[in-house]
């Protein structure tokens, strides 16, 4: 996965967060309140944390679902030299959206190493 640069972190913790816009009104970002159901926009949430080892960004996405305000995503980042890195990323019904990704990543390099053997067995066998 690739890195969040900190300049573009900063962009975000500088502008501090979008309110969730339903039909054209805004609402905080804040789980369970009601809403209308109709056209929306995301909003997120943004907080940095120091700890005494390392600077995490914990970024929260939220949405209107059910005539609610409710988090759709959550994201957790983590400095590195070279930028921010995604150590926790949470889907709806606690579904692990990192762990799923860094499979399908797994599962998209195997079949290209399978792939390549392929192409390498049939070109022998053309030789």
């Amino acid at each position: 996965m690739s890195l969040i640069t900190k300049k573009n972190i900063q962009i975000l913790l500088d502008y501090g967060g979008m309110k969730v816009n339903v039909n054209g009104i805004n609402y905080q970002c804040k789980k369970g309140i009601k809403t209308e159901g109709g056209y929306y926009k995301n909003g997120y949430t943004i907080k940095k944390i120091i700890t005494k080892k390392n600077t995490y960004i914990n970024l929260l996405i939220y949405t209107s679902a059910g005539a609610g305000i409710d988090i759709e995503e959550q994201i957790q980042l983590k400095e590195v030299e070279e930028g921010f890195k995604c150590v926790k990323h949470i889907g709806w019904n606690n579904s692990d959206l990192k762990k799923l990704l860094n499979n399908m990543q797994e599962t998209h390099t195997e079949i290209n190493k399978q792939i390549n053997y392929i192409k390498e067995q049939k070109k022998e066998n053309r030789e």
